[in-house]
């Protein structure tokens, strides 16, 4: 009788994952032979038990693209570079504790030591390199190696003292792949080729750090346009945080190795998912997720622990979403969408359905709201500065309700009670506004999930007139970066020109700070003595301090 339960167990079990598989199948059904290359990979108990490659590597051939058709990852290189780092630790050729300058010393002379340990926990206080780059008036398309973006990183200080802060910057993962090379005497590529990729015969695996490269087999890379698709150049020589090419079979064996170790070790594996801290202790839980030594975030999805990687470049977008305690994985490899995530997320709840805690979508109509006077909403309208990431966000009365706005969007916000507040969103994550009053101001507190919070202060709408606004141009420029941009009025605005990198308009938020419409210029703080401009601060996400001095009229 038992033999006969267990038989019946794995004949059902056999005929749901084949319904489950064909619902996935489904999932990918518009991706035809016209559509850009997506591969998709499931990993359950230590075992693959989906692969499927959909799509085409090359629109004009019609190629069909496969499980061994290699993509770039983007982002997803960050968790390699982290493991080799980690490897080389284990094998005590490194110390996490040691000074950068060791391996580096055409690095500069910080005030502060910053240690392996502060590159892996992305604590550093370093710039973000692309976004300099983007600030210095290089293009998309241009050719960008590792020399210039260490030519770059060279002129950089610390914002701020080494572990006390977090900036999740690209620049990090950069000088962790200039450690590897030094001390283990051969390119970066070369390093993991022999010590990663081949021992674990991923054949379909590559890092490219000559852009000029071939690689075979390789999805190329398109980006969605109202026409169709357009080809997407990338002209990048940059290892550690990017450029590693790879297939939907290869991740699988890497994955596999994550959780039975061939290269490294579990204790290896078991440091790698330990939470980046600050000094003081504290982890790093930014919006979407805390950050962990593997270069990944840890979030609860719908109240299971997740720990997820995501990757764009150009026209390639990957993920990874790791349900750990659930024994499950998805990867999901695409050339010619902007997200490949919600693939990867839809095929989990698919697998995990009876798992989640929370539901999919949040039923906004059973939320117990508390109603509130116009006169009420209108207390909390107004315009908030985010000035560490150099943004505004305005909340609006619209209709007798408050709405979030941000650029071009909104959502409405529902009160749940005393200054606090619920966002309309379309998904399962929980995204709470609330605010705290002070004496002489007021800050709005955003939170998504388990999140730490956003801040943003409310500011004084201020206006300015022509004649004012001429007080603040003239020409400026950023030493270290060698750019100069031209300020000047133009139809009553407020305007910055570079010859590489056009015009950047700019809004006035409160006295002498305005906040640009480019995403890596940020927001600004001019700084005057008297009625003189002396030049101004630029703050961003990955910059977040970066001076500009006025050098004429």
């Amino acid at each position: 009788m038992k033999k006969i339960l267990i038989l019946i167990t794995i004949v059902f079990s056999r005929l749901s994952f084949a319904q489950t598989a064909q619902d996935i199948d489904q999932l990918y059904s518009s991706f035809d032979e016209s559509h850009p290359a997506v591969a998709a990979a499931v990993i359950h108990k230590g075992k693959v038990i989906y692969q499927k490659a959909f799509g085409s590597t090359h629109l004009d051939h019609g190629i069909p693209a496969t499980i061994d058709t290699k993509f770039q990852i983007g982002g997803l290189s960050k968790h390699f570079t982290a493991f080799a780092i980690y490897l080389l630790e284990s094998q005590g050729k490194i110390a996490f504790d040691d000074d950068i300058r060791i391996y580096l010393p055409e690095l500069p002379q910080y005030k502060k030591t910053i240690t392996i340990h502060h590159l892996l926990s992305q604590t550093s206080g370093l710039p973000d390199f692309w976004t300099l780059k983007n600030i210095a008036g290089w293009h998309r398309d241009d050719v960008f190696t590792q020399t210039h973006a260490m030519g770059i990183i060279q002129k950089m200080k610390p914002a701020f003292d080494p572990g006390d802060q977090y900036i999740y910057s690209n620049t990090d993962q950069l000088l962790l792949a200039q450690i590897i090379s030094k001390v283990s005497n051969m390119s970066y590529s070369k390093f993991m080729d022999q010590e990663l990729f081949k021992p674990l015969k991923m054949d379909n695996t590559v890092v490219l750090d000559n852009f000029e490269q071939f690689i075979p087999n390789t999805a190329a890379s398109y980006e969605p346009t109202q026409n169709g698709f357009q080809r997407s150049a990338l002209n990048y020589g940059i290892v550690g945080p990017t450029n590693i090419y790879t297939s939907v079979s290869d991740l699988t064996k890497w994955e596999l190795n994550m959780i039975d170790p061939k290269i490294g070790s579990k204790e290896l594996v078991a440091k790698l998912y330990t939470h980046a801290q600050l000094n003081n202790g504290e982890t790093m839980d930014a919006l979407f997720g805390r950050l962990t030594m593997a270069q990944q975030l840890y979030h609860l999805e719908r109240g299971v622990p997740n720990y997820y990687q995501t990757g764009t470049l150009g026209g390639y977008a990957s993920s990874i979403f790791k349900f750990i305690d659930s024994e499950f994985t998805t990867i999901v490899l695409s050339s010619g969408i902007p997200y490949s995530g919600y693939l990867g997320m839809r095929t989990a709840y698919m697998f995990l359905e009876d798992q989640f805690t929370e539901p999919e979508r949040i039923d906004f109509m059973k939320l117990k709201t508390k109603k509130l006077s116009n006169k009420q909403f209108e207390e909390y309208a107004g315009t908030y500065w985010n000035a560490k990431s150099g943004y505004s966000r305005t909340i609006t009365l619209k209709n007798d309700t408050l709405r979030y706005v941000r650029g071009n969007s909104e959502s409405t916000i529902l009160p749940l009670g005393k200054d606090q507040f619920q966002m309309i969103s379309f998904g399962d994550e929980k995204v709470m506004v609330s605010f705290e009053s002070t004496e002489d101001s007021k800050r709005m507190l955003v939170t998504i999930g388990d999140s730490d919070p956003v801040y943003a202060e409310r500011k004084t709408s201020i206006s300015y007139s022509n004649e004012e606004l001429e007080a603040f141009t003239g020409t400026y420029l950023c030493k270290p970066l060698d750019v100069v941009y031209q300020f000047i009025v133009e139809d009553g605005r407020l305007v910055a020109k570079n010859i590489r990198v056009g015009t950047i308009r700019f809004t006035p938020i409160s006295n002498n700070l305005f906040e640009s419409d480019q995403w890596f210029f940020g927001g600004i703080q001019f700084r005057k003595n008297g009625s003189q401009t002396e030049g101004f601060t630029l703050s961003q996400e990955e910059v977040p301090s970066l001076w500009f001095e006025k050098i004429s009229s």
